[in-house]
């Protein structure tokens, strides 16, 4: 995806642009890229690519990452690598909540707090999208 501001003014907060957004914009490129392909394969594809951009986000290894999710190790490697900068959006994008959660909370929260935080708000988001 391309956007026309940086994951920069998005850790920052200059920029509302949420895992709402991300999912919105990633799906628009699965619908993109693949248009013969009937809503329930590119609904497949959103999946796949979001969970990959996900583990990797969170410092898996390809190995890793492959053997979670069931995969050929070659095929996580050409979506990391195709998807770098969808990958460094998304760490933008959670990265900037973790700050925002301490703005929220006048820097009373600890980092370890911020962090089982995060966690569960990253949790509720993919619930509620079934991610």
């Amino acid at each position: 995806m391309e956007w026309d501001f940086t994951t920069s003014q998005v850790l920052g907060g200059e920029i509302d642009y949420g895992l709402e957004d991300f999912i919105r914009d990633l799906k628009g490129e699965m619908e993109y890229n693949f248009p013969k392909y009937e809503k329930r394969k590119q609904k497949r594809l959103f999946e796949l690519y979001y969970r990959v951009f996900y583990f990797s986000f969170n410092c898996k290894s390809v190995d890793e990452i492959s053997k979670l999710m069931g995969i050929e190790k070659e095929f996580v490697e050409i979506i990391i690598e195709g998807g770098k900068d969808n990958i460094a959006m998304l760490e933008a994008i959670i990265m900037g909540k973790f700050i925002q959660n301490l703005r929220d909370s006048g820097g009373m929260l600890s980092d370890s707090m911020n962090l089982k935080l995060l966690s569960a708000q990253v949790r509720d988001f993919h619930k509620k999208h079934k991610l």
